[in-house]
C-alpha cells in the first residue's frame, strides 16, 4: 500500500534493540532433503485458504498437490511420498503441510461393504482402503480446518478383472463401487461437494465459498486415463480434459530431467496466458524412468558414477529444485495445480504464495472526506466515502459504483490512490488484461478513466499492484514490467516542456536498478525525498530514491549493516514503507521465519529489528501494511497464520514494540478471520483499518477515535460491496 505524502509527519525516533541473528539456508546436495524435496513434515500451512476471498474461483488458484498421494510402499520405483507411521498419518502430514490436491489410485478387491476399493500404485499394495485410509482421515482433517478445500483426482489403477464386475461394463461397475462411498445416505456423501459426485452429471468449477470444508472431485478416470461420464468437473470431452493437464511422466535419463522441466515451464506459461475459462490446470512435476531413475531421482536429483577416484560422481538437479528456484524469482501469479513427488516445505510455500493477492482496498482523504476504494466481487472499482451534510456533520458512508458506471476495465489487482494538489482524487489499478488503469475525479466533477498501457504511459502489461505518490505536486506511479521485471515509472510533471503530459521511465535504464519481483511501495519524506522499495530476484530489498535537486539513485539494503544493527534475512511477499521525518522504516516478512522485520534508515545507517521476536507477536501469513498516526505512533497491521488481524506499534516513549490481536473474541475489534491484507487510513486523531472478512468477503472497518476501537461490517450495512 502506498502511503500518501499528506500523512507523513515528523517523528522523534527512539533507539531500537538489535535484531537477533537469523539462520541462513544452506544449499543441499542433489538427492538430499531440502526446502524443495522430502521435507513435507517440517512446516505446517494448516489454514492458508483462509486468506483467499470466498469469491475466488478454484480454477484461478495456485494449489500444491501430490502425485500418487498414497504411494508409500513397494520398491523405490513405486514409492512417491514421505511416510510417517501409517498411510493415514502420512496423508494427514501432507494436508498439514499445505497440500490441497490429491491423486488417489484404486482397484476393487474384497473388503467390508462400503470400503471395497483398495489403494494401489501399479502392482504395489499400499495397505489402505479408500474409506478408512483416505476419506476418513480427510473428513477428520477438514472438520478441524473448515476454511480449506481439497481437490481429488480418483483413478482406477490397472485392468479390472471381470470377476469384480459380473454382468456389468467396467465404467458402470466402477461407478457403482464409488457410489458405495458417496451415494445418497452413504458414509462419505457429506464429505464431498455434492455437485461433483452426482454420478449422472458433471459440475462447473465452484468458487471457494461453496467448497470450503469439502472435497471436490476433479475427475474419476479409468485405467487408460479417460474421465468417466457423470463424475467430477465438466471438462466436456476426453480431449478437453487432457488439454488441461501436463503429465509427461517418462523421464529415462538424468539429461531427460531438463526436458521434463521444460515441459513443466511451458505448461505453466499456458496456465497463465489462458486466463479465460473456469477449469483447473494440472501440472505434474513427477516422473520416472525404469530402470534408471526413480520418482525420488526425478524429483530430488542425485548423482551418477560410483564415487571412487576413477568414477567420480556427477550430480544432476531434480525437477522440484528447479521449480523452487524458478518460482522464487518468478514474476507471474497463478501456477494452477502443481502435482509433486516428495515435495519440500519451501516448494509448497512458494506455490501458495503465488495465489492472487487480496487487500481490503486503499483509502485517501480528499477535502476532509475519507474515500475507500475496493475491488468488488464482479471485478469493478467501487468507492465508499464519508460525505458531509449541510451542517458539516460527517456520515453515513455512501457506496458509488465507479467502474461499472464508467464501463472501465475490470480489476485483477488492488487499487492504490492519492490526491493531487488541486484535490483531484487519482486511483490506479491493474486490469484483468494486465493494463495499468487510471480513474480520476476532480472536485465537483465526474469520474473519468484512461488506459496507460494502450496510451504508452506504462508497459504493455504490468504485474502485481502499482504504487503512487504525490511528490510536491508531481504524480509518480510505479509498476513492474513482467516482460523484463524492470521497475517502471509513469510520471506527470508540473513544470517544463512536458508539464501536464504523462511520461514513462525505465528505472533499469535510469539507475541500473535490479529486477523487481514484488509490487513496489513508495513514500515521500518530509524533505521531499521519494523512496521506492521492492523485493529483488534473490529476495533482497532494493531502495531507489530521489532527493531534492538530485537524480534517481538505488541501493540494496544491506543484510548486515557494517555500522548498523541487526540482520535482514531473505524477504517474502510485498513490503511497506513509512516516512518518519527524514527517516524511513521498511517492513517486511522474513522468508524463513515469517517474522515481521523493521529496517530503519536513520542518519544514513540501516538498523534491522525483528519485531516478532521483540513482541512475541504471531507469525505473518500476508504482507505487512504500515502507517504513521497523527500522534507519531508507528503502526503496522498484518494477517497472522491463523487469520487474525494483528497490530504492532512502536511506543514512542519507551522505544519498544508492542502487539495486539484485534480478532481476539474478547474485544471483537476485527472479524474472527480476515482474508488478504488490511488497508489503513490516517486522519487527525483517527485511525481506520479496513479488512476483508474471512467469511462472506465483506469489507469491515475498525476505527479508533481517542482511545476507543470500534468495528463494523460495511458490506452488511450496504455501505460497501462484497469484495473480490
Amino acid at each position: 500500500m502506498a502511503v500518501a505524502a499528506a500523512f507523513t509527519l515528523p517523528l522523534v525516533v527512539p533507539a531500537r534493540a538489535a535484531a537477533p541473528a537469523q539462520a541462513a539456508e544452506v544449499a543441499a546436495k542433489p538427492g538430499s532433503p531440502s526446502p524443495a524435496f522430502k521435507t513435507v513434515g517440517l512446516r505446517t500451512q494448516l489454514n492458508w485458504m483462509q486468506a483467499m476471498p470466498d469469491t475466488m474461483p478454484l480454477a484461478q488458484m495456485s494449489i500444491p498437490g501430490t502425485h500418487e498421494t498414497m504411494a508409500f510402499y513397494g520398491t523405490a520405483f513405486a514409492e512417491a511420498q514421505e511416510f510417517k507411521e501409517s498411510p493415514q498419518k502420512s496423508l494427514t502430514m501432507q494436508l498439514d503441510a499445505g497440500i490441497r490436491a490429491l491423486d488417489i489410485r484404486v482397484h476393487p478387491q474384497g473388503g467390508v461393504d462400503g470400503d471395497r476399493l483398495h489403494i494401489w500404485h501399479g502392482a504395489a499394495d499400499q495397505k489402505a482402503e479408500l474409506g478408512s485410509g483416505v476419506l476418513g482421515p480427510l473428513r477428520d482433517w477438514l472438520g478441524k480446518h473448515p476454511s480449506e478445500t481439497v481437490l481429488m483426482n480418483l483413478s482406477v489403477e490397472g485392468t479390472v478383472d471381470p470377476s469384480y464386475c459380473p454382468g456389468q461394463d467396467t465404467a458402470s461397475c466402477m461407478s457403482g463401487y464409488f457410489k458405495e462411498y458417496v451415494g445418497p445416505g452413504k458414509q462419505y456423501a457429506s464429505l464431498f461437494w455434492a455437485p461433483s459426485v452426482q454420478g449422472s452429471s458433471r459440475a462447473e468449477t465452484p468458487t471457494l465459498d461453496k467448497a470450503r470444508g469439502k472435497v471436490v472431485l476433479n475427475v474419476y478416470r479409468n485405467s487408460a486415463g479417460n474421465p468417466y461420464s457423470g463424475w467430477g468437473l465438466n471438462y466436456g470431452t476426453d480431449a478437453g480434459y487432457k488439454a488441461q493437464v501436463q503429465d509427461e511422466y517418462k523421464v529415462g535419463t538424468p539429461s531427460a530431467i531438463t526436458t521434463k522441466w521444460n515441459q513443466v515451464q511451458a505448461f505453466l506459461a499456458t496456465t497463465r496466458t489462458k486466463r479465460a475459462g473456469n477449469l483447473p490446470y494440472y501440472n505434474f512435476l513427477s516422473g520416472t524412468g525404469i530402470p534408471f531413475l526413480t520418482p525420488s531421482d526425478v524429483a530430488g536429483g542425485g548423482s551418477t558414477g560410483s564415487g571412487d577416484p576413477t568414477d567420480p560422481p556427477t550430480y544432476f538437479t531434480g525437477v522440484n529444485e528447479r521449480a523452487l528456484g524458478f518460482l522464487r524469482t518468478d514474476s507471474g501469479e497463478r501456477t494452477g495445480v502443481m502435482m509433486m513427488d516428495y515435495p519440500g516445505y519451501g516448494l509448497i510455500d512458494e506455490i501458495i504464495r503465488h495465489n492472487p493477492t487480496s487487500r481490503a482496498g486503499t483509502a485517501v482523504e480528499q477535502n476532509g472526506q475519507l474515500n475507500a476504494f475496493v475491488r468488488a466481487s464482479d471485478g469493478n472499482l467501487v468507492r465508499s466515502y464519508l460525505p458531509y451534510d449541510a451542517q458539516g456533520t460527517q456520515g453515513p458512508w455512501v457506496q458509488e459504483t465507479v467502474g461499472a458506471t464508467l464501463k472501465a476495465p475490470k480489476m485483477a489487482g488492488n487499487p492504490v490512490a492519492t490526491v493531487r494538489n488541486d484535490k483531484t482524487v487519482d486511483v490506479f489499478y491493474r486490469s484483468d488484461e494486465g493494463h495499468l488503469i487510471e480513474a480520476w475525479r476532480p472536485p465537483g466533477g465526474t469520474w473519468q478513466y484512461a488506459d496507460f498501457s494502450t496510451s504508452g504511459y506504462a508497459p504493455a502489461t504490468i504485474a502485481g499492484d502499482p504504487a503512487v505518490v504525490n511528490h510536491n505536486g508531481v504524480i509518480r506511479v510505479f509498476s513492474r514490467n513482467p516482460a523484463n521485471n524492470h521497475l517502471m515509472e509513469s510520471v506527470l510533471p508540473t513544470q517544463g516542456s512536458t508539464a501536464g503530459r504523462w511520461e514513462k521511465w525505465d528505472h533499469a535504464d535510469v539507475t541500473g536498478a535490479p529486477q523487481i519481483f514484488s509490487s513496489a511501495t513508495a513514500v515521500v519524506r518530509q524533505d521531499k525525498t521519494v523512496d521506492v522499495i521492492y523485493r529483488t530476484a534473490d529476495n533482497r530489498v532494493n531502495h531507489s530514491y530521489l532527493a531534492p535537486g538530485s537524480s534517481w539513485k538505488q541501493e540494496l539494503i544491506p543484510t548486515e549493516p557494517p555500522k548498523g544493527e541487526g540482520k535482514l534475512g531473505e524477504v517474502a511477499g510485498d513490503l511497506s514503507v513509512v516516512a518518519q521525518g527524514s527517516t524511513i522504516s521498511v517492513f517486511s516478512r522474513d522468508a524463513a521465519t515469517n517474522h515481521l522485520t523493521e529496517s530503519l534508515l536513520t542518519g544514513g545507517v540501516w538498523v534491522h529489528t525483528d519485531v516478532t521476536a521483540e513482541t512475541n507477536a504471531p507469525e505473518l501469513s500476508g504482507s505487512p501494511v504500515a502507517a504513521l498516526r497523527s500522534d507519531n505512533t508507528l503502526d503496522v497491521y498484518y494477517r497472522s497464520k491463523d487469520g487474525h488481524l494483528i497490530e504492532a506499534w512502536l511506543n514512542s516513549g519507551s522505544g519498544t514494540w508492542q502487539q495486539f490481536d484485534f480478532s481476539n473474541p474478547v474485544y471483537h475489534y476485527a472479524p474472527p478471520q480476515i482474508a488478504g491484507d488490511p488497508a489503513i487510513a490516517i486522519r487527525p486523531g483517527k485511525v481506520s483499518v479496513f479488512t476483508q472478512s474471512g467469511t462472506g468477503s465483506h469489507l469491515t472497518e475498525s476505527w479508533l477515535t481517542t482511545s476507543t476501537w470500534t468495528n463494523w461490517d460495511m458490506t452488511a450495512d450496504n455501505r460497501a460491496p462484497v469484495l473480490g
